[in-house]
């Protein structure tokens, strides 16, 4: 949110957002950069720039709602190493499906707290209840489904780093939360 709002002091629009060249100015994720460039911060940085209100709206409504639960889960250090880590998975994907396309936000590293929700309740199915494991995969599941087939219909949406970040998240929740 801070980034945002230095954006909007700098001079770029809040409603519509940034043109291609203030995105990379401002530390887009753009594959030729991060990987063939030595600029590979951009993959960090990313995490933190949006292009106009309603995508930083939208990320910061759905961190607000799956971080009450993954952030108490894993305790607050831990959970902001696994929101970066996951958002590097999914900046990396998109830094390899996509190299010569400028991306921004949360999305991935959201889509990663969403796979450590999922790979919790896998690794945990015979010891937690079964309705709260039922309940997790359900709603886990109904978040990836959704989006997956919204950036489908929705031209610009980065696809690859929301499958880069579920899967980077999946893996932490399947190896690092007890």
């Amino acid at each position: 949110m801070a980034v945002y709002l230095l954006m909007a002091v700098a001079g770029i629009s809040p409603i519509s957002g940034p043109s291609v060249p203030e995105l990379v100015r401002w530390g887009g994720n753009a594959g030729v950069l991060s990987l063939g460039d030595g600029q590979e911060w951009r993959m960090f940085t990313c995490l933190w720039v949006h292009i106009g209100i309603i995508h930083i709206g939208m990320n910061m409504w759905v961190l607000w709602i799956i971080g009450k639960f993954v952030e108490p889960l894993c305790g607050a250090w831990r959970y902001l190493l696994f929101y970066v880590v996951a958002g590097l998975c999914g900046s990396l994907a998109s830094s390899l499906v996509h190299p010569r396309i400028v991306s921004a936000g949360a999305s991935g590293a959201i889509f990663g707290l969403y796979g450590i929700v999922l790979g919790f309740a896998l690794r945990h199915r015979h010891t937690l209840p079964r309705p709260l494991v039922a309940s997790l995969t359900r709603s886990g599941g109904m978040f990836v489904l959704y989006n997956l087939i919204f950036g489908l219909a929705v031209p610009g949406i980065d696809l690859s780093a929301h499958v880069g970040g579920l899967a980077g998240g999946f893996l932490l929740g399947l190896a690092a939360l007890n």
